[in-house]
């Protein structure tokens, strides 16, 4: 739809044209949080020594989630820098 019709434009057109950015998924950032969820859960009252299966995946999970999470805060700190850079 076009502005010049009196019509709004949407938040797609808007980033298209280099505008505003459309919201992070809040999706991913729920799957970051369930999974170290999951991981802290299953590693509960479990020393660094035990073997489990359950204790290994405690780990994995862990691990997973928090690289996860480091990736997912320098995708937003590149959006951010990307969107300050295409304003001036």
């Amino acid at each position: 739809m076009s502005a010049a019709m009196g019509v709004p434009v949407s938040v797609m057109d808007t980033a298209s044209e280099g505008g505003a950015q459309p919201p992070a998924s809040a999706f991913s950032t729920s799957a970051i949080v369930v999974i170290f969820a999951t991981g802290l859960a299953f590693g509960a009252g479990k020393s660094s020594e035990d073997t489990s299966a359950a204790n290994t995946l405690s780990k994995v999970l862990l691990a997973v989630g928090f690289v996860a999470f480091i990736v997912a805060i320098a995708i937003t700190a590149l959006r951010h820098r990307r969107a300050r850079t295409a304003a001036h």
